[in-house]
């Protein structure tokens, strides 16, 4: 079920924000993380906020963001 104007799911934003980090990229700031991820900025902060709280991502002392731990222990466990 789409909430967006664009017809995305929260499931494909959140995707997307995963996505956005590759090899070249470990680590963006939230604004460029928005871009690649072609997702509103205030919804990237919003959801950002929810994936840090899990663990999912995590915020430098810079304020760069970076994938997060538990992905990682999550990934191990397949």
């Amino acid at each position: 079920m789409a909430n967006s104007r664009s017809g995305d799911s929260m499931l494909d934003r959140l995707v997307r924000i995963l996505d956005a980090f590759d090899a070249q990229n470990p680590t963006l700031t939230v604004n460029a993380l928005a871009r690649r991820a072609d997702v509103p900025r205030a919804t990237t902060y919003r959801l950002l906020e929810n994936l840090v709280a899990h663990g999912l991502l995590a915020r430098d002392t810079d304020g760069q963001v970076r994938l997060g731990l538990r992905l990682w222990e999550l990934a191990n466990r397949s």
